[in-house]
């Protein structure tokens, strides 16, 4: 069956199955490609029979743990909007500055409250659309757990960037952002699929074919070379009839309507061409980056180096505003450091191992410390003593990062 754009499916039996980011991207409705006329459009597909929706229940569990076990998310997100408010930069007109942050702290609560109501309200009327016929439901029992389980200690899955990013993602604070679940559901979804297909219910029939939607694709697949197609990964393929990924529902739901043929699984020549693109990018990276010092992670030193360019530039600079009292010259070295510092943790904070690093606090306290200080006014002995203690302890975090 060869897979190409247009081709039709005379007699095929569509399979359709949607990871739970995609359920979740529809009740969130944060970026395009999940719109509700493409929801409602595959739905009628379902409906009529010419597309079979496969629902492993791990999906349905993910789905529910975000939708219906989220209002603390909610509350933590507000709160931190609303702190940030607080910090409203000195520029803001001191007139307006308080009835503004009541007005913003007034509709944030009512955005919130609002907001938890009809996130919960629309995932409550896709559930029932999931949960009720013509949907099959793939149960999550022991057995799918097992196997998953084993699939993930065996390595029968790709190797992603997606869980390397995972491990490193983290808020400026330090809270770990990582699932460490993650890749155990998505083994769970092919274990799922693989039961289904390699049963009774649907024999090995070669007219069938899967269509995968999620939008991590490195967790599922890759894009098949010389093509703009995404595809299942040959270690995630037995017992499944030819599969295609989608990203989006609109891309889906478009496949589906042409009655495209999915892409045919990729060749061993085209898999092994995959690995070794990923394993001469992995290589590529490491010469970039072998000239440092070994045993220390590149981004910790690189993030060390730039702290002690900044405060090499600014040092002298505050020290000749400080000895001639020009306060003026020196609120804008203030907000020149402030601004920088602000870079380097939008920069960094995906980079670091910083649940572990005590480093990260003090970097994130010396940034809140030059923003205090151009809010407040001091006394001018003050202010340059509190000025130049934070460019001191500037070097003194430059040199930790550096050392280790």
């Amino acid at each position: 069956m060869e897979g190409s754009e247009g081709a039709t499916t005379p007699g095929a039996t569509n399979f359709v199955c949607l990871d739970a980011n995609i359920l979740i991207r529809m009740v969130s409705q944060s970026k395009p490609g999940c719109d509700p006329e493409h929801w409602e459009a595959l739905k009628a597909m379902v409906a009529t029979g010419d597309v079979t929706f496969l629902l492993p229940e791990i999906v349905l569990m993910e789905f529910d743990k975000q939708i219906f076990h989220s209002r603390e998310d909610f509350f933590v997100t507000v709160e931190k909007a609303k702190d940030h408010l607080s910090k409203l930069p000195s520029e803001v007109w001191n007139e307006v500055r308080q009835d503004l942050l009541d007005f913003l702290d007034k509709h944030l609560t009512k955005w919130q409250t609002t907001r938890i109501s009809k996130w919960a309200n629309d995932g409550s009327l896709i559930r029932k659309w999931l949960k009720a016929p013509p949907v099959v439901l793939l149960e999550f029992n022991a057995t799918i757990w097992f196997r998953a389980k084993k699939r993930l200690i065996e390595g029968r899955l790709p190797k992603t960037k997606q869980k390397q990013k995972q491990k490193l993602q983290s808020d400026e604070e330090g809270r770990s952002k990582t699932r460490e679940w993650a890749r155990d559901n998505d083994c769970s979804i092919i274990e799922s699929l693989s039961q289904y297909f390699g049963g009774k219910k649907t024999g090995k029939s070669r007219d069938k074919q899967l269509f995968l939607c999620t939008e991590n694709l490195d967790d599922f697949g890759f894009e098949k070379p010389g093509t703009k197609r995404k595809v299942l990964d040959k270690r995630l393929q037995a017992n499944l009839p030819p599969t295609e990924i989608f990203l989006d529902l609109e891309s889906l739901v478009k496949a589906l309507e042409q009655r495209t043929l999915v892409e045919t699984p990729p060749t061993d020549e085209e898999f092994e061409q995959v690995l070794k693109e990923k394993v001469e990018e992995e290589e590529r990276i490491a010469r970039e980056t072998s000239w440092m010092t070994p045993g220390i992670p590149p981004s910790t030193q690189i993030l060390g180096q730039e702290l002690r360019r900044l405060h090499e530039r600014y040092t002298a600079e505050w020290r000749t505003a400080a000895g001639e009292g020009d306060i003026s010259r020196g609120d804008i070295l203030q907000k020149t450091i402030y601004g920088a510092l602000v870079g380097l943790i939008n920069k960094y904070k995906n980079r670091l191992d910083i649940p572990h690093d005590v480093r990260w606090k003090q970097l994130v306290e010396l940034r809140d410390q030059f923003e205090e200080i151009l809010r407040i006014r001091l006394e001018p002995d003050e202010y340059w003593k509190e000025g130049t203690n934070m460019l001191f302890e500037m070097g003194n975090l430059a040199h930790a990062y550096e050392s280790y």
